[in-house]
């Protein structure tokens, strides 16, 4: 059978080409990506193992580093289709990316997660851009557990930076059609760059979902988000957000994302949280998260928590020494004895510079874990935590292995 993959790259490549041969000003095209790749084993033998508490947390709540399982890259093309003499410019972005839940790359999935246009410098909107497709928008993120606490992608229209008083104001309407159940229309609103003192500044993000009228079992819900960035923080950035959402917005750990269509009025999350990155000398620099999120559900309130720390040191300008310890606990709704599960990373990198951001960065890492009899019981089975899983009874594993990232 034909692998998938390559089933797919004709129409990438002709779609890349397509932008290419556009009609455009003189600016050249730029090609931007991201991947990350690696393999390992575990103290049981087999395959790499991953540790996460599942149930109402992030993608990754114990921390990424030495803690991906899996194989996933972006590669992205973003090209001016043309420049009028007053300076309106139509710029057009295709990003492909391919995904395997495991290490080997051959049989990766492989589609298009962004494909847009916008249309820039226009007179009228004095300094506002317009937009229609389906794009990436809005999505600050925790690095440390590849997690966006708030995400506004997906296809829609939209304009964004609208002057308007002491911030800048942007809007867009996306529709959710991935699922007939729970297909629903998006309504964002975003206010940002809003001075507060020094380098301190707010933003206010909200999404209002309405549900169709095909699915007599769903409800509406909206999400809002309010944070306060503060650059220059221990030469990074600090970030404090405040989030609640009610009904179909709720239950999704992205904000602006629709979550379950099934939730009425009655189910709300409120979730704390606050991030920082440093950079306090060239050679040490780190991230830190701390999250605080209660859902309340029919059944009673279920509560995460969760704190993490990534300390970076270079030793020099292209080898770092780097760690990550992380503890997460999860108090289920209607009582019962808490979720906790502690990851411990060693990785010893080499890379392009010294700072936390420098990339790429060839790692190797060593992972151990540890995690109670109640997270035990309430994990999927056959996965690391379960009974069934790859350490049986044992509530503690480790995993070795190595790993690329890269962005450009």
């Amino acid at each position: 059978m034909r692998n998938p993959v390559f089933k797919l790259l004709p129409v990438a490549a002709a779609a890349l080409l397509c932008l290419n041969n556009a009609q455009a000003g003189d600016a050249e095209g730029i090609y931007h990506g991201y991947l990350r790749s690696g393999a390992g084993t575990n103290s049981e033998k087999g395959a790499q193992a991953c540790f996460n508490l599942g149930g109402p947390t992030a993608e990754n709540s114990s921390g990424r580093l030495g803690n991906e399982c899996d194989t996933y890259g972006e590669f992205g093309y973003t090209k001016e289709f043309a420049k009028a003499p007053d300076g309106t410019s139509f710029v057009g972005t295709i990003m492909a990316n391919i995904y395997n839940p495991g290490s080997n790359v051959g049989n990766a999935k492989l589609s298009l997660n962004q494909y847009w246009v916008a249309a820039k410098n226009v007179p009228f909107l004095n300094g506002a851009t317009a937009w229609i497709g389906n794009r990436f928008n809005n999505r600050p993120d925790v690095h440390m557990m590849d997690w966006q606490y708030v995400n506004m992608s997906g296809t829609g229209i939209g304009i964004e930076g609208i002057a308007a008083g002491p911030g800048k104001f942007s809007y867009s309407l996306v529709r959710d059609d991935t699922n007939a159940a729970s297909a629903s229309t998006l309504n964002h609103f975003v206010y940002d760059s809003l001075p507060v003192a020094g380098t301190t500044a707010l933003k206010f993000n909200l999404s209002i979902i309405s549900k169709d009228n095909n699915n007599p079992l769903a409800h509406g819900g909206y999400a809002f988000t309010t944070e306060v960035n503060t650059e220059k923080f221990l030469g990074g950035v600090n970030s404090v957000v405040l989030q609640y959402g009610v009904g179909a917005g709720a239950r999704h750990s992205k904000f602006g994302q629709v979550g379950n269509v099934t939730d009425d009025s009655g189910v709300k999350r409120m979730r704390i949280l606050d991030h920082l990155w440093w950079q306090v000398t060239p050679q040490f620099g780190g991230e830190a998260v701390a999250v605080w999120q209660r859902d309340k559900l029919p059944t009673g309130n279920e509560t995460w928590t969760m704190f993490g720390v990534r300390p970076v040191y270079a030793i020099n300008e292209h080898f770092k020494l780097q760690a990550e310890l992380s503890h997460g606990r999860v108090s289920p709704a209607g009582g019962g004895a808490s979720r906790n599960l502690t990851k411990l990373t060693f990785a010893p990198t080499l890379a392009v510079g010294k700072g936390y951001w420098a990339r790429p960065e060839l790692r190797a890492f060593v992972t151990h874990a540890k995690w109670n009899r109640a997270a035990q019981a309430a994990a999927v089975a056959g996965s690391p935590l379960s009974s069934t899983g790859v350490f049986g009874s044992d509530t503690s594993g480790t995993s070795i292995g190595f790993q690329v990232e890269a962005w450009w």
